[in-house]
């Protein structure tokens, strides 16, 4: 259960209307989801309150409502504040409730329920139906906040959003199979993971964000071979994500442990001093 609310304040502000309203829309609240199958069929349903208790105030009518869905960074824990990648959304109506049923990829999702206009208010519930547990949360902080340890350990600075989108090029060392491959995205003691996939030219599309506290400790790219017993690392490169830098795509070319190319990668990265802008 959530509401529509509004507050002077645009970070506090949960009432911003659908996309129309560029400038608004991701003011509204949002719902955070893991699917962490292959492929899952998820059914969504979006339930305003009654609001027929309202006609004695002028009141009753319901609100034209409907939702998003966003595919986000595998280790999104903060309000997103761009626009990402769309899967699905429903139809806006003035009915009481509205129901989705839609496909979706393995990875991290945000729902985000609106009304039509901004500035309007009530209360809603969101429900998501998946045959596996999905984690369904409501994301309600935009930035990380300092700790009692942040004199020491500092304070993030700036945060990248980074994409890799595939690679090319790749070969299995001493085999002419095509190889098993995953990639990670290292940054100042974190990493995420993509999923395994088959073939010289696989395509990743691994999202991740890091919000880090030293900007010119570039993020670090590696793509390994699966196996049995002990994965090899087939070549990395460093991505260096200076600040101001939009939406920049790079192919950049993996070294491997002993100095030679090992493949190229394809990348897409954000970088920004302000935190809430991405």
């Amino acid at each position: 259960m959530s509401t529509w609310k509004q507050d002077p304040d645009p970070l506090k502000d949960r009432s911003g209307g659908c996309p129309n309203y560029k400038d608004t829309y991701l003011h509204n609240p949002q719902f955070v989801f893991d699917v962490t199958l292959n492929q899952e069929c998820a059914l969504i349903s979006l339930e305003q309150e009654d609001r027929r208790t309202q006609r004695s105030i002028g009141g009753g009518e319901n609100l034209p409502i409907g939702f998003f869905v966003f595919k986000v960074e595998i280790n999104r824990i903060y309000r997103l504040h761009r626009q990402a990648s769309r899967v699905s959304s429903s139809t806006y109506i003035n009915s009481r409730s509205v129901f989705l049923r839609t496909e979706l990829q393995k990875g991290r999702y945000i729902i985000l329920p609106t009304t039509f206009s901004p500035g309007q208010t009530g209360s809603f519930l969101l429900r998501v139906y998946t045959d596996r547990a999905i984690r369904l949360r409501e994301l309600t902080r935009d930035v990380p906040k300092p700790s009692c340890l942040s004199f020491c350990l500092g304070t993030p600075r700036t945060v990248t959003s980074i994409t890799v989108h595939a690679a090319s090029g790749l070969s299995q060392p001493g085999s002419n199979h095509d190889p098993s491959v995953y990639v990670t995205i290292h940054c100042e003691g974190e990493k995420v993971t993509s999923k395994t996939v088959k073939g010289r030219n696989p395509e990743f599309d691994l999202k991740g964000v890091f919000y880090r506290k030293n900007e010119r400790r570039p993020l670090v790219v590696k793509v390994w071979l699966s196996r049995l017993m002990r994965d090899i690392l087939l070549g990395s490169v460093s991505v260096p994500c200076p600040v101001g830098e939009s939406n920049q795509s790079s192919v950049l070319k993996l070294q491997s442990k002993e100095g030679t190319s090992s493949g190229y990668v394809l990348i897409e990265s954000s970088t920004s001093s302000d935190m809430t802008s991405l």
